[in-house]
């Protein structure tokens, strides 16, 4: 299992700190995105945006990383600054 965490704006928006995702071998980052965002209209929304920023156990990886079972995988909203 994935352990996903939720951080900011997303966690805010679907009132959820965490949930686990069941992961195979040859799985990545994208392909957890992707079985979050099937989980709904809200999910996909928030979820759905190109510029989501990953980490897997504490590192920022990209869409394409690999994942093994036990990972931690946080999801952040982008960062604006001004």
């Amino acid at each position: 299992m994935i352990n996903v965490l939720f951080f900011a704006s997303i966690r805010e928006t679907l009132g959820l700190e965490r949930t686990e995702v069941a992961c195979g071998e040859a799985c990545s980052v994208a392909d957890v995105v992707l079985s979050l965002r099937q989980r709904g209209d809200v999910w996909n929304d928030i979820l759905g945006n190109a510029d989501l920023l990953c980490s897997v156990n504490q590192e920022l990886v990209a869409m394409d990383a690999q994942l093994s079972d036990g990972d931690e995988l946080g999801l952040f909203p982008p960062v604006t600054g001004g």
